[in-house]
């Protein structure tokens, strides 16, 4: 049994799955501070005006609909 975990803990293809799988949570970290840094990305700049002015935001989308 020790030699079995030893032989999938060193092939290449369990490496080449965790760094594939760390790549995409980083991404993903990076990708959601992304939306929520007003300076970076203009769904910041939406949820900043919007939460400073609800009630435009609120006609806004009753005009839509």
């Amino acid at each position: 049994m020790k030699i079995f975990m030893k032989r999938i803990l060193l092939s290449p293809v369990t490496h080449l799955n965790l760094l594939l799988v760390g790549f995409l949570i980083l991404v993903g970290i990076v990708h959601n501070s992304y939306h929520h840094d007003v300076e970076k990305d203009v769904h910041g700049y939406v949820r900043q005006f919007c939460s400073k002015n609800p009630d435009t935001c609120r006609s806004y989308l009753e005009d839509e609909y």
